[in-house]
């Protein structure tokens, strides 16, 4: 794994992280992020320095699909072994499993300001996009965000920014406190990458600066 300053062009090793890890994702405080091991699907905690990572509980299913709670909680949508459904480990360490298999079919891609809604896709086992919900995380209660397939959600600076299947990123004004977006799109870019496994190779800041990776040339694009 590597870090890039944005400012800067070159990308430097992160030190003492091993080779092989892959879907880095980092804390909101960005003083840490987690990754998964490719071989063996363990997954880490490193410092964003570098240096040792500590695994995380044993007992999470494996997963590359992660979003960061503002409390430090770390939110699992498992990718194997999905009857109990979305995990959630809690700054403490504990683990707990708070929807059960209801929401099986549902990958939760970002927790909103609040922590009390998080950005959801209906992705049933054995697809990698759908239509996107608005999940209450204490009622459980859905909505619908808007008609259409999304790969990725994301929401910053007013605005919801998403990848449709076909490559294509957009984005929407998008009401935080009634949850509804408004307006008409705005394309963004038109080829952003996608994994073998289907996820868009595109992360999104709070302030709602964006960074993808394109099918090609594959580098990194502000």
């Amino acid at each position: 794994l590597v870090r890039r300053p944005l400012d800067q062009a070159e990308a430097t090793a992160i030190p003492s992280v091993p080779g092989l890890f892959a879907s880095p994702m980092v804390s909101p405080d960005g003083r840490e992020f987690v990754a998964t091991a490719v071989q063996g699907t363990q997954m880490f905690r490193f410092p964003i320095e570098g240096g040792a990572g500590k695994p995380l509980p044993r007992e999470l299913a494996w997963s590359m699909a992660m979003a960061w709670g503002g409390d430090g909680s770390l939110w699992l949508t498992p990718q194997s072994d999905i009857s109990r459904g979305i995990a959630r480990v809690l700054p403490t360490g504990e683990v707990t499993h708070p929807f059960g298999p209801e929401l099986a079919a549902f990958s939760l891609h970002q927790i909103l300001p609040g922590d009390r809604h998080a950005l959801t896709v209906r992705a049933p086992v054995g697809t990698s996009f759908g239509p996107p919900f608005v999940l209450d995380l204490e009622t459980q209660a859905l909505a619908s965000v808007m008609p259409g397939d999304v790969v990725e959600i994301r929401y910053a600076a007013g605005l919801l920014i998403y990848v449709l299947p076909n490559g294509t990123m957009e984005a929407v004004r998008f009401d935080l406190r009634n949850r509804r977006v408004s307006g008409t799109p705005v394309v963004i870019a038109t080829d952003v990458a996608l994994t073998g496994g289907g996820t868009a190779q595109v992360t999104v800041a709070p302030n709602g600066t964006v960074a993808y990776v394109p099918d090609a040339p594959r580098s990194l694009v502000l």
